[in-house]
C-alpha cells in the first residue's frame, strides 16, 4: 500500500457558453467525478476518464434541447419581468404573453424538425457530427496524437491522456527523446487545465 491520502471529488465540466445569456451553461450531463491525491502537500487530479466522454454526452443530447433552452430562457426572463412589474393588475396580459411564447416555441420546433428531415445520408451525418470549433489546446493535443501514432505509439480511444503518456514513455523509450516526452507532458497538462481547471 502506498498510503497516499486521496479523496473522491464531484463537480461539473464547465465548457458550454451561451451567447444569448453571455454565461456558461451547466447541465446535468456535465456532471463529473474524479479522484485527487495529496502529493508533496498539494492536491493533484487523478482522472482516468477519457476525454471522449464529453463528446459522447453532447451527442446524446436531446433533439429538443435548443427549444427547451429557449423556453427556459423566456420563462426566466418572464418571471423576472413579472416580479418587477407586479402582475396582479395585468392577468390578461400574462395569458397573451404565455400564448405568444407557446406559439413561438412550436414554430421554432417545426422549423427545426423540417430542416433536419431535409438532410439525407452523409450530409445528415455530417451535420449531426458538427461540434464547436476545437480550442488551441485540443488542436495541439490532436497533432501530438497524430505524431505519436505515426511512430506506432497511438492512443487507444478509451485511454486517458495521462495514462497514454505513461505508456508512451515506457514503450517509446528507444525512439523518443526526453524533450519529446517532456513536451508531450506539457501539452497534456495544458489540456487538462483547460478541460478541468486543474
Amino acid at each position: 500500500m502506498l498510503r497516499i491520502p486521496a479523496r473522491y471529488v464531484t463537480g461539473y465540466v464547465v465548457e458550454e457558453y451561451s451567447q444569448r445569456e453571455r454565461k456558461f451553461l451547466v447541465r446535468q450531463r456535465h456532471a463529473h467525478a474524479w479522484a485527487e491525491a495529496l502529493v508533496d502537500g498539494h492536491w493533484i487530479e487523478v482522472d482516468t476518464t477519457p476525454l471522449s466522454w464529453i463528446f459522447a454526452e453532447e451527442e446524446a443530447a436531446s433533439f429538443w434541447q435548443p427549444i427547451l433552452d429557449i423556453a427556459n430562457f423566456v420563462s426566466f426572463r418572464f418571471s423576472v419581468w413579472r416580479r418587477e412589474l407586479g402582475t396582479a393588475q395585468h392577468p390578461g396580459l400574462l395569458w397573451s404573453l404565455g400564448i405568444a411564447v407557446l406559439i413561438a416555441i412550436t414554430w421554432f420546433g417545426a422549423l427545426r424538425a423540417k430542416r433536419i428531415s431535409k438532410l439525407k445520408g452523409p450530409r445528415a451525418a455530417a451535420v449531426r457530427g458538427q461540434q464547436e470549433p476545437a480550442s488551441r489546446q485540443v488542436r495541439v493535443f490532436r497533432e501530438l496524437e497524430h505524431e505519436f501514432a505515426i511512430l506506432g505509439l497511438g492512443r487507444h480511444p478509451t485511454e486517458p491522456a495521462r495514462a497514454w503518456l505513461g505508456r508512451v514513455a515506457r514503450e517509446g523509450a528507444s525512439i523518443l527523446r526526453e524533450h519529446q516526452v517532456d513536451s508531450a507532458r506539457e501539452i497534456i497538462e495544458a489540456l487538462y487545465r483547460e478541460r478541468y481547471a486543474h
